[in-house]
This record gives structure tokens, sequence and C-alpha cells, in this order.
């Protein structure tokens, strides 16, 4: 009686009307949004301070590859990034998947 079902499942209801909710995932989308609410609500789960050490191991390895002098060197160092990146995502989601 109250609230709204989606159709593709009947069982899931929401308690206000979905724009409200479609509203609320728009505004998470701007990181700076998404990282205050993550750091409000999330913030002290270990799955969080894993992801934030990631993203700023991140972030240092862009910095670091878009400096590098030579153009060899810099594709060796982007591939290697690229590798290192793709094993911390897999592990990232690892921890993810047992955590929930």
């Amino acid at each position: 009686a109250h609230g709204t079902t989606v159709a593709s499942s009947p069982r899931l209801t929401f308690p206000q009307r979905p724009a409200k909710a479609l509203r609320l995932l728009q505004f998470l989308e701007r990181p700076n949004v998404f990282n205050k609410f993550l750091d409000r609500d999330f913030g002290n789960l270990p799955v969080v301070v894993r992801w934030r050490e990631e993203e700023k191991q991140r972030s240092l390895l862009k910095a670091a590859l878009a400096q590098s002098p030579l153009p060899k060197d810099r594709e060796r160092r982007t591939e290697r990034g690229r590798k290192r990146l793709a094993d911390r995502i897999a592990r990232l989601r690892g921890a993810v998947e047992s955590a929930g």
C-alpha cells in the first residue's frame, strides 16, 4: 500500500517516490559530494580506508608518469603502472566481495 514497487522485482519497494532516489544518486555522482558522504557514513570501514589508499597511490602514479622525461621510459612506466593498478583493483574487489 505504501511505497512504490519496482516492476522487475515485485518484492523490492521504495518508501518514497523513485524520483527522490534518483536525485540522491545524481547528487552523489559529483566526486566531492560522494567523498563527503563516504567519509561521513562509512569512513572508518577497512574497505573504504583501503580504497582511499589505492586512490592516493593511483594519483601519485599518474603524476609520476606524467613527469617521466623519456618517451620509452614513460611507456615502460605506463605499462608497469597499468599492471600494478590492475592488481590493486583485483585485490580491492576481492576485499569488497569478502567483506560483503
